[in-house]
C-alpha cells in the first residue's frame, strides 16, 4: 500500500466517531475545512424534527490540563430568537466568568438536587427557571452533573451550546448528550424563546 493510500484511509479516533454517529442518526458528516481565514471544525449535522433547525455535534480534544485523557462533547444549535434570552447553567464548583455581566443575573435552581449540583445565571430568571423545570430536562441534568450549557444572543441570532468531558466518548454517548440538548430546545419553544415563524 502506498503512503499517500495509507494516509488517505488514517483517521482520527474522533473523525470515525462522529462518521459513524452521523450515518446512525440519519444525519450527515462535515469535514473539517478553511475558507479563506475561516476554520470550520469537523461535526456531524443532525437534523431536528418539524423543521426547527440543525444540531452541530463535535467530539474536541480538551485544552484542560486537568482533563487528562478526557475528551469534550460540543453540541451547538442556533436559531433564530423571539425572546433575547441569555443564561448559563454550570456545575457548582466550576467558576462563573459572567460574574461582572449586569445582563446576568443568580438565578436559583427549582429544586434542591439540582441546587446541590449547579449555579446558574441569566437574563431572565424567571423564564430559565421554567426552563429547568421541563420535565426530562429536570431529569436528565441530574445524569450529566457536569455538564455546561449556555445561552448567548449573537449577531444575527442566538445560540444554545452544550459541553462536557468525557472518558472514550462512543455513540451511546453522543446519543446521550444530543437528547440532553433536545429537551433543552422542547422547553426554549414551550417559553417562546425561539421564533417559530417562517
Amino acid at each position: 500500500m502506498s503512503t499517500t493510500t495509507a494516509a488517505k484511509r488514517w483517521e482520527s479516533k474522533s473523525t470515525r466517531l462522529l462518521r459513524q454517529f452521523a450515518r446512525e442518526t440519519g444525519g450527515s458528516f462535515r469535514a473539517a475545512s478553511f475558507k479563506g481565514f475561516k476554520y470550520t471544525p469537523q461535526a456531524a449535522l443532525l437534523d431536528l424534527e418539524r423543521g426547527q433547525g440543525e444540531l452541530n455535534v463535535q467530539v474536541v480534544n480538551s485544552s484542560n490540563q486537568n482533563s487528562g485523557s478526557q475528551e469534550c462533547i460540543v453540541i451547538t444549535y442556533e436559531f433564530r430568537p423571539r425572546r433575547k434570552l441569555k443564561f448559563y447553567l454550570i456545575p457548582k464548583k466550576k467558576l462563573v466568568l459572567h460574574f461582572f455581566d449586569h445582563d446576568y443575573r443568580e438565578t436559583t435552581m427549582p429544586n434542591n438536587v439540582l441546587g446541590k449540583l449547579f449555579k446558574a445565571g441569566s437574563s431572565h430568571p424567571s423564564i430559565m427557571r421554567a426552563v429547568l423545570k421541563h420535565e426530562p430536562l429536570a431529569d436528565d441534568l441530574i445524569m450529566h452533573p457536569v455538564a455546561d450549557i449556555r445561552l448567548k444572543i449573537k449577531e444575527h441570532g442566538a445560540q444554545l451550546t452544550y459541553k462536557e468531558l468525557v472518558k472514550k466518548p462512543d455513540t451511546e454517548m453522543l446519543q446521550a448528550r444530543v437528547d440532553v440538548v433536545k429537551h433543552v430546545i422542547e422547553a426554549l419553544f414551550e417559553q417562546s424563546v425561539v421564533y417559530e415563524g417562517k
